[in-house]
């Protein structure tokens, strides 16, 4: 470090000495050559170098050449960053000493100029601007208070002064964005200055004709036509009355918190601004409209979600559409009330707005009503008589520009989307004219957009009795399909809705159908289209229209859809599997033709394998033996050996799986000519754990499951029992290998979850086989035994539960096991809907087994208490979420760690009974993150990061006062870092490591400000850029794995021998290998 500092310092000298050189040249590399040092941060100064450095860049600002002085003004920033305070103090005292020294002469000179610049040099106000803005983010509050007097006073005195008030509107703008907070005490008078700004044009004058509310269309003579008549080239007005608008947007951007008010402050004096005759100004009154409305949607994300079509109990009126009150909060009911109680004037200004010429006018009020019904869904509908003449001569006006059609057109689909169909009845013929002249629009992304809200007016139509119209919009559509030289988006568009019209309309014009079809299989044979005819057939299918026949395409269609299963696009095999199930029940007309042998299973296993766990053949197969058993017969051995293949795979669980699931179950419960008996299905199906060594852990498990599906389908209790006796000898057998002792284990499990019966008026006792493996050496074997005996008692309460509790209780070292056994059977249970009343009736017996352990030593025994006393209370969250909220007030901070942690697993994104008791007493969680206890503070922060990705409506109250102890975990401190001696090394460990990182996932920082807050996030970029750019250019060490201190710290690892085993233990962990005959997914 010294050494480094030496060098930094001779550095510095010779820098300084060019700096010093007569040579212009010379003056302008060094101070170049010492910026971009300073900036790589190659160079570091001490404190005799900072003096320098600093002397010398003063004095380079007195060069007399122009470039060495725009140099040393960059340089000076970068130095600022990275010198002292002292020498910051001495910089800024000497710029200020320089900014008022000179002579009389030059003062007098400069008094004179700047009052000129002053009018005449916009760029020197842009400047000045910008330096006030960000001196005023960085200085004192005393200071901050007596600028902001003296700028809000000159505000009110500069009456006629327009450019004095448009520059200091333009820095008032700056300084909300950069300071929203600090500038809240002088909101109300702000709010006054910029109203009567917004107002002011002394030059033209309003008549009350312009506030008529007229919604006729006029013959084109407008208001933009009178209002030529008041041009003024000299008036300036308009630039006063723009600024206004922009400070308006930047106090509604900024302060969220206060949007309601700023709505209903705001927003009636921006809707009577609406009729400005300045087109520059009408559009920033329109930004700064629809600035209100976007904010609002941040607000209220899920407007659409919370609309309610049916009267209840929990429904709200809000303007003329029904909310659900148990979705929204209060904080958003009273925001959309205010926006609601404006739409009648605002849509009436903006539809007046509608009649004018201005293509930009035009179009930004189709944006603001787009915006205004996503925010209030359902809400236009009163004004569609109004509204739809402006949309049509928007599409259908030749005159119109491209853009401005699409603005429309996406309004329309916007309402389409958020409004009741039956609103649309009177106006069926208005929209289906319109969307007919935009699909045949010669512009492809106008025609496209036509083509997209034909699609959404398919159930309009079928709901309001539109048939007449089917014909007229279908014509159309069928006019794209056929074009096959035309844009892409425009063909898969058409593709999609001729599928749709004929999934919905086959009945009302059947004669069309055979061709639309033909149509689509053409379209298939195109790599570029075949996507969208594949979900056009299958949307099709779906409708499952007796009109729609097949049968003619056929040996075309079957084919080429199989053959795409082959194909590397994921989107065009699901496509696919999703065609395939449906076209099997729906029309079973088709498979009366004898299958090829394109249709027959591959003979190679293994390749079968990979498409029936790839493409999801199982649900293919399942519904082929419940609907076409003969025809599937021909084809079991070629099925069976692919699940025997896939069953080995570590990753066969999920949907894969139970896709399987249901085809051994429906092969075990249909009568399928030439099926293998039980036995014989089994030994095939059990074959890979006697023959094949070294099978992943999850094939077990995944074979296990097939044998318990096995012997429920079949309902033969007696051989059920047989095979339960046949795995309790292998269990008991001191020549069985540890792969039949797993399989044993987990198949005793299956066959208590899935069939339980068997064990009822049996001899054999299942619990007591499996407690014995507890004590094997094997992990494996071990977490085995604990799932197997919790899948018992998953399958029989009454018998199993109890023996789990009692084992809990007298059995001290196995706690962690039988905690793991126990969380398999209230998992189970919270999944159900509603849990069986005997599982109710143990849980007062569960729920103190559970707090006797919430304060062990084992981390990972209290993580399960935690997990399974989270599930407890969403089965019971009214009698237990009391008793989990006094274990926060236990002196112990590992059960508090345990109850807050228990919180994580009650939280879901779906809706569940237990959100509406956990709201009311979260907080009381969530207050531990203040605990002296750093664990506890942690998870508590673990919780709340859950709550906000998964269900914010639980701690959306509560932000203002947990963002503050969130905020300060992320600070590094001092007293939390510690020296651990590791032989000749000393090594630093920060206990706050993992308490930061926890704070800081709990907002996923900059991402989520990018999108929540833009324009505070730019305010700050240079100081983010600076840390982020260390992130990225940070490169690795070379050859590192030859470095000496990593080999001698290795070295020290092998002479210990408990951390040998540790290494070797992950080592293999990090290298296990499948069976050669895994057969690794390939997920779709």
């Amino acid at each position: 470090m010294m050494a480094t500092t030496a060098t930094s310092a001779y550095h510095v000298a010779q820098l300084i000495d060019k700096m010093m050189s007569v040579d212009k040249d010379y003056r302008f590399m060094a101070v170049n050559d010492l910026m971009r040092e300073l900036q790589t941060n190659n160079m570091r100064l001490d404190d005799d170098s900072e003096k320098k450095v600093v002397r010398m860049l003063i004095r380079l600002l007195d060069d007399n050449n122009g470039e060495v002085q725009n140099l040393a003004v960059k340089c000076l920033g970068t130095v600022t960053q990275r010198v002292k305070e002292a020498q910051a103090e001495t910089l800024v005292d000497a710029l200020c000493s320089m900014m008022v020294a000179g002579s009389d002469a030059l003062r007098d000179t400069q008094k004179v100029l700047l009052d000129q610049l002053l009018l005449e040099r916009p760029a020197l106000k842009k400047k000045s601007t910008i330096a006030l803005s960000a001196m005023m983010a960085v200085c004192s509050h005393e200071l901050f208070i007596d600028t902001m007097d003296v700028l809000v006073e000159r505000l009110s005195e500069a009456k006629d002064d327009d450019e004095l008030k448009e520059a200091l509107l333009q820095y008032l703008e700056t300084l909300i964005c950069h300071c929203p907070r600090e500038i809240t005490p002088f909101q109300d008078r702000i709010l006054k200055i910029v109203t009567a700004d917004l107002t002011y044009d002394p030059n033209y004058s309003y008549s009350d004709d312009e506030d008529d509310t007229s919604m006729e269309v006029g013959d084109g003579e407008t208001d933009e036509d009178d209002a030529e008549d008041y041009s003024d080239d000299d008036d300036m007005s308009w630039k006063v009355r723009r600024a206004s608008a922009k400070t308006i947007e930047a106090m509604i951007v900024s302060r969220r918190d206060q949007l309601t008010s700023s709505v209903k402050s705001l927003g009636p004096l921006l809707i009577s601004r609406l009729r400005e005759r300045e087109e520059n100004v009408r559009i920033d009154i329109y930004n700064a409209y629809i600035a209100i409305l976007s904010q609002a949607r941040l607000v209220v994300p899920n407007a659409l979600a919370a609309v309610h079509r049916d009267d209840s109990e929990d429904s709200i009126t809000i303007g003329t559409t029904l909310f659900s009150s148990s979705v929204l909060s209060r904080e958003q009911q009273q925001l959309l009330e205010a926006i609601a109680a404006q739409s009648e004037p605002l849509l009436k200004a903006v539809m007046r707005q509608l009649r004018l010429k201005s293509p930009r006018t035009r179009s930004l009020s189709f944006e603001l009503l787009a915006n205004f019904v996503r925010t209030l869904p359902g809400s236009l509908a009163p004004y569609l008589p109004g509204l739809l003449p402006g949309l049509s001569s928007a599409v259908l006006d030749r005159s119109s520009g491209a853009p401005m059609k699409i603005d429309a057109l996406s309004l329309l689909s916007r309402i389409i989307k958020s409004h009741d169909h039956n609103v649309f009845a009177p106006h069926l013929d208005t929209v289906v004219q319109l969307t007919v002249g935009a699909i045949r629009d010669n512009f492809y992304k106008v025609s496209a957009e036509g083509l997209a809200v034909g699609s959404l007016l398919v159930p309009v139509i079928r709901d309001c009795g539109g048939a007449h119209l089917v014909p007229l919009l279908f014509d159309a559509i069928s006019e794209k399909l056929k074009i096959s030289d035309i844009d892409q988006e425009v063909k898969e568009r058409a593709i999609y809705a001729a599928g749709l019209f004929i999934a919905t309309f086959a009945s009302d014009m059947p004669s069309v159908v055979p061709a639309t079809l033909e149509f689509l299989v053409e379209r298939l044979r195109n790599e570029m289209t075949r996507l969208y005819a594949v979900r056009a057939l299958v949307t099709i299918v779906e409708s499952r229209v007796p009109l729609v026949d097949l049968s003619p395409i056929a040996s075309i269609l079957l084919p080429t859809v199989t053959d795409f299963l082959k194909k590397n696009s994921r989107a065009l095999r699901v496509g696919c599997i999703n065609f395939y199930p449906l076209v099997v029940i729906a029309f079973i007309a088709l498979f009366s033709i004898q299958p090829s042998d394109r249709y027959a299973a591959p003979r190679r296993g293994s390749a079968f394998a990979k498409r029936f766990s790839r493409f999801g053949l199982g649900r293919l197969v399942a519904v082929g033996l419940e609907v076409y058993p003969a025809r599937v017969a021909p084809h079991l051995t070629p099925i069976l050996s692919a699940v025997i293949v896939l069953s080995q795979s570590a990753l066969l669980q999920g949907a894969t799986l139970q896709a399987s699931l249901d085809m051994i179950r429906m092969l075990v419960s249909n009568p399928i000519p030439g099926k293998p008996d039980f036995e014989e299905l089994l030994d095939q199906l059990t074959a890979p754990v006697y023959d094949v060594s070294n099978l992943p852990r999850q094939a077990f498990q995944s074979i296990s499951t097939i044998t318990g599906v096995v012997a429920a389908s079949s309902g033969d209790i007696t051989k059920a029992r047989s095979l339960a006796y046949k795995l309790a000898d292998q269990l008991q057998n001191e020549d069985s290998t540890d792969a039949i002792l797993l399989f044993s284990i987990h198949a005793l499990g299956e066959l208590g979850r899935r069939c339980p019966k068997v064990y009822e008026d049996c001899q054999l006792e299942p619990e007591k086989l499996i407690i014995p493996s507890f004590n094997s050496t094997s992990e494996d074997l071990k977490s085995a035994a604990a799932q197997s005996l919790g899948a018992l008692a998953v399958g029989n309460h009454a018998r199993f539960l109890p023996f789990i509790l009692n084992e809990i209780q007298t059995q001290s070292k196995r706690q962690y096991l039988l905690l793991h056994a126990l969380k398999e059977v209230i998992g189970h249970e919270s999944t159900n809907i509603v849990p069986i009343e005997v599982f109710r009736s143990r849980i007062s017996e569960i729920w103190p087994v559970l707090i006797a352990h919430a304060d062990g030593n084992e981390e990972g025994t209290r993580n399960v208490v935690a997990e399974c006393l989270g599930k407890l209370c969403v089965i019971d969250p009214h009698g237990l979420l009391p008793e989990l909220q006094n274990l926060v007030k236990s002196p112990s901070a590992r059960v508090r760690s345990a109850a807050v942690t228990a919180v994580k697993f009650m939280i879901s994104d779906e809706k569940r009974p237990v959100d509406v008791v956990l709201q009311q007493c979260i907080g009381e969680f969530l207050q531990t993150m203040t605990d002296s206890d750093l664990n506890v503070r942690r998870v508590a922060l673990v919780v709340l990061n859950s709550a906000a990705h998964n269900k914010p409506s639980l701690i959306r109250n509560l932000l203002d006062v947990l963002l503050p102890s969130v905020y300060a975990e992320t600070q590094v401190r001092k007293e939390l870092i510690r020296e651990v001696e590791m032989g000749p090394f000393k090594h630093q460990v920060d206990d706050g490591l993992d308490l930061r990182k926890s704070a800081f996932e709990c907002y996923l920082m900059l991402m989520k400000l990018a999108l929540l807050c833009p324009n505070q996030l730019v305010q700050r970029l240079d100081k983010i850029c600076e840390s982020l750019k260390q992130s990225v250019s940070f490169q690795k060490i070379p050859d590192a794995e030859r470095h000496q201190q990593l080999s001698d710290v290795a070295a020290l690892m092998r002479s210990s021998p408990e951390l040998r085993a540790l290494t070797e233990a992950v080592q293999r962990d990090a290298t296990r290998t499948f069976a050669t005959g895994d057969v690794p997914m390939e997920t779709i």
